[in-house]
């Protein structure tokens, strides 16, 4: 884990944590088959959403799955010295546990990955049409129906072995909504489930090498930002 002497406490993420004042969250850990590696890989492309996830984060629903995806085609992203910060709309969701009812929905959002494995994403809830209404993008406080925040820490156990330990939840919800954290351990087995299958495919075929795509940029930005921060501390 490292030379405690050496540690840097200003470089630990700004993540929404138990305890945090006004925050509601569900919280869990989970053991995976797999590396830290592979699950890195999941969590910088989330174009997967709308296929892994679809009847747990989608809820079924094919406008909401096309939605999604439009919005990680066409996210914004900005690499920094320890991570990349990803930013996109996801229009048309629907939140009905949460908002109280079954209307259309402009979610925004900010995910953040920072060395050496942690997920932050927050979103702001609105209805839907509200990017027309604010183009600048400086949208007022009282627009906003709901605030969220996910976090997703991969730690690594052995080379080819992980645990996430994550937790979800809404500003000013009391209790967490339950169909938040249902639908978020329903998504973490989904994620592990693909990755111990990934894992178990290298182990079967090691002469094998992982495929880029397009849509893996921001993987091959943070495996350079990864080999860069471990040169610089070996």
């Amino acid at each position: 884990m490292g030379e405690s002497e050496r540690s840097d406490e200003s470089e630990v993420p700004d993540i929404i944590g138990e305890g945090d004042p006004g925050w509601r969250l569900h919280s869990a850990s989970i053991p995976v088959d797999g590396s830290a590696q592979l699950l890195w890989d999941n969590l910088l492309d989330l174009s997967h959403i709308p296929f892994v996830h679809f009847n747990s984060l989608v809820f079924g629903d094919q406008t909401a799955a096309a939605a999604v995806l439009a919005g990680e085609v066409n996210k914004h992203s900005t690499v920094y010295d320890r991570g990349i910060k990803m930013e996109r709309w996801h229009s048309h969701q629907r939140r009905p546990a949460q908002v109280g009812d079954d209307r259309p929905l402009d979610e925004h959002i900010i995910t953040d990955f920072f060395a050496p494995g942690v997920l932050a994403i927050r979103f702001q809830t609105y209805d839907a049409g509200i990017r027309d209404k604010y183009p600048s993008s400086e949208i007022p406080d009282e627009e906003r129906l709901l605030s969220s925040f996910a976090c997703q820490v991969v730690t690594p156990v052995a080379e080819t072995t992980c645990r996430i330990f994550y937790n979800v939840g809404s500003w000013d919800k009391s209790p967490p909504e339950p169909a938040l954290g249902v639908a978020n351990d329903k998504a973490i087995v989904e994620d592990k489930q693909i990755i111990e299958a990934q894992q178990g495919a290298m182990r079967a075929n090691p002469e094998r090498k992982p495929m880029m795509l397009s849509m893996d940029q921001n993987v091959v930005r943070f495996k350079g930002i990864m080999k860069r921060l471990m040169a610089q501390e070996a």
